[in-house]
């Protein structure tokens, strides 16, 4: 009689790939930011990656997805994204979001 290996706990394998997603979505941050030169891609706005670097919120790069996750896009594809200042990321959405 051949023995198995036990299978991995449920836990311990969705905690690798939420790890792993995080790793990727911080790669495309970084991709579409260093593409968009820090600036905002529609109104060419200096943009801080990092909350730590900007002088205030809406210095904050937003990565745009054009294709939602839920609509099949990729939210970890950098062609499917840009960078965007608060104001730009609002109108993109229909100004669901909150301007200055």
């Amino acid at each position: 009689m051949t023995t198995h290996p036990k299978p991995e706990p449920r836990a311990t394998s969705k905690a690798r790939q939420i790890r792993a997603h995080a790793r990727d979505r911080a790669a495309c941050r970084l991709a579409v930011y260093t593409r968009a030169q820090g600036k905002c891609e529609a109104c060419g706005v200096p943009l801080y990656l990092l909350g730590t670097e900007a002088p205030t919120v809406f210095a904050l790069a937003h990565i745009h997805e054009a294709d939602y996750r839920s609509q099949g896009g990729s939210d970890t594809d950098p062609e499917n994204a840009k960078c965007l200042c608060i104001c730009c990321h609002g109108v993109e959405h229909g100004g669901r979001i909150a301007k200055p």
